[in-house]
């Protein structure tokens, strides 16, 4: 089974990078808005899941900056790259959020 990426299909920035990483064929997605998608995290985080970006990759889970590592990993962005989009994730992210407008925050899973 290919690892899972839960994401957020409601943002513009999440879903170009999910349809870019699609062509790679190395993992499954899921919008974060979906009913699977809050059981699967609901199982593997709690009730108290947060609203970030989610990889599943078998019975691991992993959320916001360790899960862009990881999905780069994948991508055989290792090294450097990997490391870049784990250190520049949450700065990335406050930057898409007040660019585009968004009002919902990033909250990761309190467990």
């Amino acid at each position: 089974m290919k690892p899972i990426v839960i994401y957020d299909s409601e943002c513009n920035y999440c879903s170009y990078f999910v349809e870019k990483i699609k062509k790679s064929n190395k993992f499954e997605f899921l919008s974060y808005h979906h009913k699977d998608a809050k059981s699967i995290l609901k199982k593997r985080f709690g009730k108290n899941f947060g609203f970030t970006l989610y990889l599943i990759d078998g019975n691991r889970g992993f959320y916001g900056k360790e899960a862009a590592r990881r999905i780069c990993n994948k991508l055989g962005f290792l090294g450097f790259f990997s490391y870049i989009a784990y250190l520049f994730y949450p700065l990335t992210v406050k930057l898409v959020s007040f660019l585009t407008g968004r009002k919902r925050k990033v909250c990761y899973p309190s467990i």
